[in-house]
Parts: C-alpha cells; sequence; structure tokens
C-alpha cells in the first residue's frame, strides 16, 4: 500500500499508532517521501533505541508526532502537531495498523473525523480490521460482516466519500 500510493505520486504516508513499524527503514522507497508516525512518545523513544542499535537508517524523511498517553484507548490525535507536520494541500495516505481494533469503538467517529480534517484532496485511508472478541457460540462470520458494516458506516459519517472493502491480498 505504500508503495502503491508511491506510484500516485503521493509524498505523504501517516502511521496511526505506528508502534514498531519500519517500513521507511526497509522498503525502497524515495527519499522524497514524507513519513510521520504518531504513536506515544514512549514507544517513539523504544523504537529509536532499536533502530540506532542495530545501525539502521530510514530511506526517507520521518517525523514522529507524540500521540497522548493514553492514545490506545481514547483515539485522541494530536491534530495541531499532525497539522503541523503535514502539507495539506497535498494527498497522504493514512495507515491504521490495528487502530480500530484497539480503540474503543465509541471513539472511532471522532477519531476517523479529525484524521478526515487532516486529509489533503485525494488523500486515502487505509485500516486493517481484526475481529473483535466475541461470546461463546457466536456465528465469528456474520459478526465479523457486522463489524465491517459498522466500520464503513463510521468511516462514511467522518467524511470519507468512497469506502472500499478490501482482503488482505489486496493490500
Amino acid at each position: 500500500m505504500v508503495l502503491d500510493s508511491i506510484s500516485r505520486r503521493i509524498k505523504q504516508t501517516v502511521f496511526v499508532g505506528s508502534g514498531m513499524d519500519s517500513r521507511a527503514y526497509r522498503l525502497a522507497v524515495p527519499p522524497q517521501l514524507k513519513v510521520i508516525e504518531v504513536d506515544e512518545a514512549a514507544v517513539h523513544e523504544v523504537k529509536e533505541e532499536v533502530l540506532a542499535a542495530a545501525g539502521e537508517r530510514a530511506r526517507c524523511s520521518v517525523l514522529r508526532v507524540a500521540a497522548p498517553e493514553n492514545f490506545a484507548e481514547t483515539a485522541t490525535l494530536p491534530e495541531d502537531a499532525l497539522a503541523a507536520a503535514l502539507d495539506q494541500k497535498r494527498p497522504s495516505v493514512f495507515v491504521l495498523s490495528g487502530m480500530l481494533g484497539t480503540w474503543p469503538q465509541d471513539r472511532h467517529l471522532a477519531a476517523l473525523s479529525a484524521i478526515w480534517r487532516l486529509a489533503g484532496n485525494g488523500s486515502s485511508l487505509v485500516a486493517d480490521m481484526r475481529p473483535r472478541a466475541l461470546p461463546a457460540g457466536a456465528d465469528a462470520h456474520a459478526a465479523f460482516l457486522e463489524q465491517l458494516s459498522a466500520a464503513r458506516n463510521v468511516l462514511e459519517a467522518s467524511g470519507w466519500e468512497r469506502v472500499d472493502v478490501v482482503g488482505h491480498k489486496a493490500l
């Protein structure tokens, strides 16, 4: 997905809940790409230590934006810091690896709306969906389809105009 966006001349990628993601260090990306990583400051510190110890260097510009300490529980994005880091006149790809499964469902609309407000025209959002824990005996497939439908509704309500659900292999 990152390499695909580069082929479409998108020069900004935002990893929301970046964790230990190392795509800026391991993929053949152009130096003009700007990667913005959003996570708690403690996560950024550990990641920097691990990468430095391994002698890894980013292949493009990497900006780390600190999210509030309770980011995983509140889904509160550092909008001002992200607005300062992004060129909002240009499209971006926002990658939410696992965040929709981590954030409380009642916070999805606020978080996705914040991302939509930050997104330049032509931006994309990619989020993987992992099934939430189900009660014993529940129909897992039906429950997951219901979760996908709810996610689609929240994305549309937060301003995203085109919502496509694709399989893992398509990413």
